[in-house]
């Protein structure tokens, strides 16, 4: 870069970097600096700073490099111990925990710490071993609901299935959902009928009162333009006969109760429900259905693939909800009373509805 001399005295100037104007030490006099020789100051101070920069960030690189070759085995150290911990140490501790609570019989805790590390050894196995020996105790005190949930719950680990269905009627409660018999649903024939679901909507006097949780068939009341009552029924009759020998053995059967039924008359329309009459399989009446739905909503049913298949009146709009019959007289007398797909019961008349079969069934009692 060229010299800079005062244009006053003559003297040598050194430029500020910052500034655009200069004086001159030695006689004080100011004059501009050309800005040509501003810009290449100004070039030659950020070339200066970005070489810094560079130097700077060479120096963090090592800096950083030096720091992670000591942390990165640490960190690896570290990161190995928790993984030997977690996997083998802990679960370890924790699964020698649950076999000396299992060898004490408290096989509650054991089994819930054996859920817990289900990933370690044989900890799935030894949970369904406690599980299932819990299940055995609870029988033995005569805690028969908690041991049919655990021997359903347990499937086919050893005898539980037919442990199962040895104990699942000493006891029940209102709204659980057992299986007994076996009819028709899926509508594939050639793999065999699938076992019936029932929903408990009573239990009294060592019985309970079931209803299929699902519409099993469709079908018609009666013959049409006939005056009919439950008691004298083509319905009753293929219940009684038909589907009771084709969904329970004779040994389910004899579990079956044979029930009092009495048919109130549709005293709006003044029809008679008829004589009343002694049967094993029947249809809800409209009492019994104010009584054990009082929710409209909890009288809505699906209807299984064979039902569908034999047809039946539902609704389109509310995802092929179909409507099942009740044994209680409808308005003219040519038909039942029925539970349309939002609950509500129609006198109406429908020449083919849903069937949902109700039971009354005798629980076992401990000899």
């Amino acid at each position: 870069m060229e010299e800079l001399k005062c244009i006053s005295c003559g003297g040598k100037i050194i430029p500020d970097k910052e500034l655009m104007i200069v004086v001159c030490e030695y006689c004080g006099n100011q004059q501009p600096l050309p800005a040509e020789i501003f810009e290449k100051l100004k070039i030659e101070q950020i070339e200066k700073q970005e070489q810094n920069n560079k130097e700077l960030r060479k120096e963090n690189i090592k800096h950083t490099a030096k720091v992670a070759k000591v942390l990165i085995p640490s960190v690896i150290a570290f990161i190995i111990l928790m993984v030997v911990l977690f996997a083998l140490i802990i679960p370890g501790v924790r699964y020698s925990k649950a076999v000396e609570l299992k060898n004490e019989t408290n096989y509650i805790k054991a089994a819930d710490i054996f859920y817990r590390i289900s990933n370690y050894k044989d900890s799935k196995l030894q949970y369904n071993e406690c599980r299932y020996l819990q299940a055995n105790v609870y029988i033995c005190s005569g805690q028969y609901y908690e041991a049919t949930a655990l021997y359903k719950n347990l499937g086919i680990y050893k005898d539980s299935e037919m442990l199962f269905n040895k104990y699942k009627f000493y006891e029940l409660k209102v709204g659980d959902i057992i299986t007994f018999g076996n009819y028709e649903q899926d509508n594939v024939l050639t793999n065999g009928k699938e076992a019936i679901s029932w929903r408990v909507l009573a239990v009294e006097d060592e019985k309970a009162l079931l209803i299929t949780d699902n519409l099993l068939d469709c079908m018609e009341y009666a013959e049409r333009y006939k005056k009919v009552t439950w008691d004298i029924s083509p319905m009753r009759n293929w219940l009684n006969n038909n589907f009771i020998n084709t969904a329970f053995s004779k040994d389910e059967q004899k579990r079956i109760i044979l029930s009092n039924l009495k048919t109130a008359d549709n005293a709006k329309y003044k029809i008679s429900g008829g004589k009343d009459t002694t049967d094993k399989i029947f249809l809800l009446s409209e009492q019994e259905l104010l009584q054990y739905f009082a929710d409209k909503n909890d009288r809505i049913a699906k209807s299984t693939e064979f039902a569908k298949y034999k047809g039946g009146y539902r609704s389109y709009a509310k995802s092929y909800i179909y409507f099942w019959w009740l044994r209680s007289p409808g308005l003219d007398g040519e038909d039942a009373a029925f539970v349309t797909s939002d609950g509500n019961i129609d006198y109406s008349g429908m020449r083919n509805c849903a069937v949902r079969p109700a039971i009354w069934i005798k629980l076992d009692t401990p000899q």
